[in-house]
């Protein structure tokens, strides 16, 4: 009997794993099938060029484009011909009508039309431009705002460790055993701290999830963020390879080429509003029949020639305000211009200066953090007090905040540098928010 139970044992045990490995295999199939399901987050890059193709900033952008595609349309056009019917009768007298019928049409000897056709095509080239423009400045809102979801990410990870660190040090005063008022004092002391502490952790909490939940309204997915690769948003080092290569070059934003494209439609605005002293003519050509006293009717062909006289109104007063809105664009263009290029240059020099200070920063942040490990032996030893133990954990955690600000503010200051010169650096990007979508890039 006893063989027999033995032997049934590992029968009913054998059967018993069986069936909890099908159980654990069928809810890894399940849960991995539900996975694969899920769309997967998108990253800085992805979501970018989303930006670019999808929203309000793209349909913005397509309405832009429609309006320029709208003005070559418009100068397309042939004008439309004339009929004209004429029909005279006497009253008294031999009894005698005529019948004139004919077209009258414009030959546009001037040439106004060919030379507002090359604006039109001049303005649909501001039209693309302007929509590049509202592309581009979404994507870098969208930039903008990954950055500060990065950074509220890397600083609630800095607190949060810090908070941990604090908690744990109830632990360690209890285990010291101590004694006294002095264990009373420490205790007290860490406790403190770490509610304070505890407070300016929920309040990055609160913009953490603010933060994420801005970004992800953009694009209505879930976004990744760099775990603490901040070195690695907004662009990378390739900035100041970039500004090397640029030199003394003027950055070409899409807002300044608009307002290029938009003076040269001017000019050609203008110059075709002179060419209205040129006389457009008109010819008339058409069917008369003339009925006499002898109820004989003649047929014919009427022929006319209409010649207005410019003598007063000859495009003078269309010519002055397109000259002076050519001017208004020009100058405008040329103030922008200098500006961005001022812009430019300053992000390069502030980019050189800060991206210098990376390796510094890089070594404090690794000498706080041996100082506070050996503030730790030195307490749980007795020789700190907990007031420099709690100093060495605030100086590590400065030095970490501190290299998140440096590397937030390396990354805007690409964003300010990428805003002046009209490019994202990533060719990727820069065809999504412009060539892919009908910019002029």
């Amino acid at each position: 009997m006893r063989t027999r139970f033995a032997l049934s044992t590992p029968s009913k045990t054998t059967s018993r794993s069986r069936f909890a490995v099908t159980c654990a295999v069928t809810l890894s199939l399940g849960l991995s099938s539900s996975q694969t399901k899920a769309a997967p987050p998108l990253d800085e890059t992805e979501a970018t060029r989303r930006i670019c193709r999808e929203g309000p900033s793209a349909a913005l952008a397509s309405a832009e484009r429609l309006r320029g595609e709208a003005a070559v349309t418009a100068a397309g056009v042939l004008p439309n011909p004339s009929l004209s019917l004429q029909h005279q009768r006497t009253l008294r007298g031999p009894g005698e009508s005529e019948t004139v019928v004919g077209l009258s049409v414009p030959l546009g000897l001037g040439g106004q039309r060919f030379v507002l056709q090359d604006a039109a095509r001049a303005l649909r080239e501001q039209a693309l431009s302007e929509a590049h423009a509202t592309r581009f400045d979404a994507a870098l809102a969208f930039r903008e705002a990954h950055v500060s979801a990065a950074v509220d990410e890397a600083r609630l990870g800095v607190l949060a460790r810090q908070q941990a660190a604090l908690d744990a040090l109830s632990g360690t005063i209890e285990r010291l055993a101590r004694g006294g008022e002095s264990a009373s004092y420490d205790l007290l002391r860490q406790r403190t701290q770490a509610r304070v502490h505890g407070r300016l952790l929920a309040s990055a909490r609160a913009r953490t999830a603010a933060s994420r939940a801005l970004l992800e309204a953009w694009t209505g997915e879930e976004v990744t963020l760099p775990p603490e690769g901040l070195a690695t948003i907004a662009g990378g080092p390739a900035v100041q390879a970039a500004a090397a290569a640029q030199g003394g070059a003027t950055p070409a934003p899409p807002r300044i080429r608009g307002l290029e494209a938009a003076a040269r439609a001017r000019g050609l605005e203008a110059e075709a509003a002179r060419r209205r002293w040129v006389p457009d003519i008109e010819v008339f050509v058409g069917y008369r029949a003339l009925s006499g006293a002898a109820q004989e009717t003649g047929h014919g062909l009427s022929l006319g020639l209409t010649v207005p006289l410019t003598l007063f109104d000859h495009g003078q007063g269309d010519a002055a305000r397109a000259d002076a809105e050519q001017a208004v664009a020009q100058a405008t263009a040329a103030g922008l211009k200098r500006e961005s290029a001022a812009r430019a240059k300053a992000a390069a020099a502030r980019l050189g200066i800060l991206e210098a200070g990376v390796a510094e920063i890089e070594r404090a942040v690794a000498e706080a953090a041996a100082l506070e490990s050996q503030a730790g032996r030195l307490y749980a030893a007795g020789e700190a007090s907990i007031a420099e133990l709690l100093d060495a954990l605030r100086a590590a955690e400065e030095a970490q905040l501190a290299r998140i600000d440096l590397m937030e503010e390396i990354a805007l200051t690409r964003l300010a540098w990428m805003r002046a010169t009209g490019t994202m650096l990533d060719a990727t990007l820069d065809h999504a928010c412009g060539d892919a979508a009908g910019g002029t890039r």
